[in-house]
């Protein structure tokens, strides 16, 4: 398996793209490619598009770039990916169990917005 270490001194974007790639070589065995190829892409966006991807989990990009649905297994696997990798991430405050949560029972989840097409 392979193993990516942060560059010292990395933050802000440099980072998310660390663990993205990071996700896809240690949680799900894939290449990197497509995310270095989403990087590009996301480059050349508008900003406010850059902005609001950037809302996303980097976990999150990583399993839809390679069509995964994640296991508890590989969760954990990423928890202890980011406690390697950016461990300020794992500081950030999470929603308490005492916050509102989304109802439960008869409802029609909200559609997610996809600004970008699946890279395969």
């Amino acid at each position: 398996m392979m193993t990516i270490a942060p560059p010292p001194q990395v933050a802000g974007r440099d980072l998310y793209w660390t663990v993205v790639e990071a996700a896809l070589a240690e949680v799900f065995q894939e290449d990197v490619a497509p995310a270095r190829r989403l990087r590009a892409d996301l480059a050349a966006a508008p900003a406010a598009e850059q902005d609001l991807f950037y809302h996303a989990e980097p976990f999150d990009v990583a399993a839809d770039l390679c069509g995964a649905d994640p296991t508890p297994v590989q969760i954990a696997a990423y928890r202890h990916l980011l406690a390697r990798l950016a461990p300020q991430a794992l500081a950030a405050p999470r929603p308490s169990s005492d916050m509102p949560q989304p109802p439960r029972g008869n409802h029609t989840p909200v559609r997610q917005l996809e600004l970008f097409p699946r890279l395969s």
